[in-house]
């Protein structure tokens, strides 16, 4: 979630929606609190539903850049 947020401040910075950098720490996920346990390691396997539904995925980089100039 840090390198989103990061691109996230990045492109509103750019669009003139944010005057300045706010700083972003990175944690982990022992350092956030949640009510439930959590895997140290868990990656979610797409391929099944990509292939089930015939999804088409976007780069959420290049979707992130459209969503910031709807907003500008």
């Amino acid at each position: 979630w840090f390198e989103f947020a990061q691109q996230i401040q990045g492109q509103a910075l750019q669009a003139g929606i944010l005057s300045k950098a706010i700083p972003i720490t990175p944690i982990t996920t022992s350092e956030y609190p949640t009510p439930a346990k959590r895997p140290a390691y868990s990656v979610l396997d797409r391929s099944r539903a990509l292939e089930e539904f015939e999804c088409l995925v976007l780069d959420w980089e290049q979707k992130l850049a459209e969503v910031i100039a709807e907003l500008t």
